[in-house]
């Protein structure tokens, strides 16, 4: 049985995004800081930093 080759993401063309501006002000975002030990997140705080921000954007 031969196994179809799919790719999982159309290929990226950059042609149609050059010279291109996106103006992101008065967008909403949520932004949250989680402390890290030697650039490391540390793990139960990744947990309750998520809740918290699916909180705000609900």
């Amino acid at each position: 049985m031969e196994v179809e080759k799919q790719e999982c993401c159309p290929k990226f063309h950059p042609e149609k995004w050059n010279e291109k501006t996106f103006d992101w002000d008065h967008k909403k975002f949520i932004k949250a800081t989680v402390p890290t030990f030697f650039h490391i997140p540390l793990p139960p705080m990744i947990g309750n930093r998520i809740t918290k921000m699916m909180k705000l954007a609900e």
